[in-house]
């Protein structure tokens, strides 16, 4: 389970602007996004249990996730065949996100947004990792907020013309093509819809492997065609 020290590293940054004059957060519920997105599936999966634990600190509730036996059993009852599919993954991103991809996977190079969300009366502020963003989007540099870069040639916009940031998920499939999904595949659409819709993404950009893992095409899948 991934740790919560990223997320506390970045309020110790950002500080200021999350506590009130006594000290206490103004937030309600700190978390990854893949805790959110546990309690989401519950509505329609019910074939993994799940194990969260709570800390309530200053006001607010820290919620971290800890492995169950179901999914240590899954994780460490892993084929090889099934082993090498995460690498594929892996790869896949890489050859999509870099001009020069390295021979090797390096999952451990993250970038990761917060966001700040409301649910009802209370308020999340959570952690989201993300797995690219599109040529022509352009970051704000927080110590010249005056001006934004452009996240392919690097130049400098004025903040007039500032876009949206847009932001995609890769994922790769047992496929030939958009309808050729398997009927298994159409369950995990619902695990693809809460991880987006979190996160704001509006595109998935897939990539459908044979059996040899190879991807013989990549199509997008707008989040909001799932919706429907």
């Amino acid at each position: 389970a991934a740790s919560l020290d990223a997320l506390l590293w970045w309020i110790s940054k950002h500080k200021h602007s999350l506590l009130d004059k006594k000290q206490r957060f103004t937030f309600d519920f700190l978390a990854w996004r893949g805790t959110v997105r546990k309690i989401m599936s519950s509505l329609f999966n019910n074939e993994t249990d799940w194990r969260i634990g709570v800390i309530r600190f200053r006001g607010a509730y820290f919620l971290h996730v800890f492995h169950t036996e179901t999914e240590l059993n899954i994780e460490f009852g892993q084929t090889p065949i099934e082993q090498r599919m995460c690498y594929w993954g892996h790869k896949f991103e890489d050859y999509l996100c870099s001009e020069t991809p390295p021979l090797f996977p390096c999952p451990k190079k993250l970038f990761s947004l917060v966001n700040l969300a409301t649910l009802g009366v209370h308020t999340l502020l959570y952690g989201s990792e993300i797995d690219a963003c599109t040529q022509d989007s352009i970051l704000i540099d927080e110590n010249n907020p005056a001006a934004t870069k452009n996240s392919h040639n690097g130049t400098d916009s004025s903040i007039q013309h500032k876009k949206k940031r847009k932001f995609v998920e890769i994922k790769v499939i047992y496929a030939k093509n958009m309808l050729d999904l398997h009927t298994s595949t159409a369950r995990k659409y619902g695990k693809w819809w809460s991880q987006c819709f979190l996160t704001g993404i509006e595109q998935i950009l897939l990539g459908f492997r044979d059996d040899y893992g190879v991807v013989r095409q990549i199509q997008p899948l707008l989040i909001k065609d799932i919706e429907t």
